[in-house]
């Protein structure tokens, strides 16, 4: 078959995706691309980059750390990128658009800084606590049994409840590009 007869290939597989986001400077791509919801310049995009990996602003950026983050991007990650079906890169006049594909995946794309711990780790331990309290308050421990086993379990389900609501709106602001800085660069 023809290369240009070949079916276009949109699904991303996870063994590609965890490749291409391996490299701190193409999350930084993707980054950018999803906060601008739109496509971007190339040269907009190296000075950007170049601004977050110097810790500056774009204003403050020499043109010789400008360059190597094109040159970067130009040759080696934009093409590994496209080649996943990340983005849509056009070398003729030098913009840069996500893919559908991206929408697919956007699902992976999580950040959990390293000293947290697993949420399920913890609902485990806030639900265990909660059942041990409100069995040990059904049995009629002493002090435990000041609060029915139902008013406990209440008191359970909305600490569970919060833990969620906080656990939503951490994970909403640690999404890639939910903020203008990645959040990789904000936790540092």
């Amino acid at each position: 078959m023809a290369p240009d007869s070949r079916p276009i290939e949109t699904e991303v597989s996870k063994d590609d995706l965890f490749k291409v986001l391996g490299n701190r400077r193409r999350r930084h791509v993707l980054h950018y691309l999803e906060w601008r919801d739109r496509p971007v310049g190339l040269d907009e995009l190296a000075e950007r980059i170049a601004a977050w990996e110097n810790d500056t602003t774009e204003e403050a950026i020499g043109s010789t750390e400008r360059k190597r983050v094109y040159t970067a991007l130009q040759q080696f990650h934009l093409p590994k990128l496209e080649e996943a079906h990340l983005i849509a890169y056009d070398d003729r006049d030098g913009t840069v658009a996500r893919t559908d594909a991206w929408d697919r995946v956007d699902v992976y794309l999580d950040l959990v800084p390293e000293d947290d711990i697993p949420w399920s780790t913890y609902y485990v331990g806030v639900s265990s606590i909660g059942l041990a309290v409100t069995g040990l308050s059904a049995v009629g421990l002493p002090f435990l049994s000041l609060l029915s086993p139902i008013a406990w379990a209440a008191c359970f389900l909305v600490v569970i409840c919060g833990s969620g609501l906080a656990h939503v709106r951490r994970d909403r602001r640690l999404r890639l590009g939910r903020t203008e800085v990645p959040p990789e660069v904000r936790l540092e």
